[in-house]
């Protein structure tokens, strides 16, 4: 059935956020570092599993040829057409359809969460750090790791180390899960 997406609109499907659709030994990381990252108070939602090529390539597109969310210069937030470097808003993604470990469901996103369960989006560099630490301890790479004073923009994104080594086995367990293409 339809979904609401995180733009806001009604859409056939979203990208799976069950633990379920991730690679077995990803899906059993995955369940370790939401435990572990309870354990110390910062609990998460996992916001996306597995995303189809398809839902890949919506994402590349905004920020390019669809709008995207809005940008931020210097702390400042600037609407879609004010930005003369991002006239359609950011980017969401730099991978293309098929070049996405979550397309293998070999990743996942997450964004901790308060008391009642709503995502805390604006989270604190202390606070990623303490959860990249867990998914590096529970042996995933988290692709918002701090370089320097720098923080990657997708900070909860936690993947499988190296996940290209798996990309052949894990699309023939996604064919064969009958997830879609």
């Amino acid at each position: 059935g339809a979904a609401l997406c995180w733009t806001g609109r009604w859409c056939n499907r979203m990208p799976s956020r069950s633990v379920a659709d991730l690679y077995p030994v990803v899906a059993e990381k995955a369940r370790i570092f939401r435990v572990k990252a309870a354990e110390i108070g910062h609990p998460v939602l996992i916001t996306c599993t597995y995303r189809s090529h398809s839902e890949q390539e919506a994402d590349y597109a905004k920020g390019r040829t669809t709008p995207g969310p809005l940008c931020l210069h210097a702390g400042e937030s600037r609407p879609i057409g004010t930005c003369t470097e991002h006239p359609l808003g950011k980017p969401v993604t730099n991978a293309r359809g098929g070049q996405s470990s979550h397309q293998y469901g070999l990743a996942f996103d997450c964004v901790p969460v308060d008391d009642a369960g709503r995502p805390l989006w604006n989270t604190t560099v202390a606070t990623w750090l303490k959860l990249w630490k867990i998914a590096e301890e529970v042996g995933l790479d988290a692709l918002g790791a701090p370089w320097g004073e720098y923080v990657s923009w997708d900070p909860g994104h936690c993947g499988e180390p190296g996940w290209k080594h798996l990309k052949e086995i894990a699309a023939a367990w996604v064919k064969e899960r009958g997830l879609p293409a």
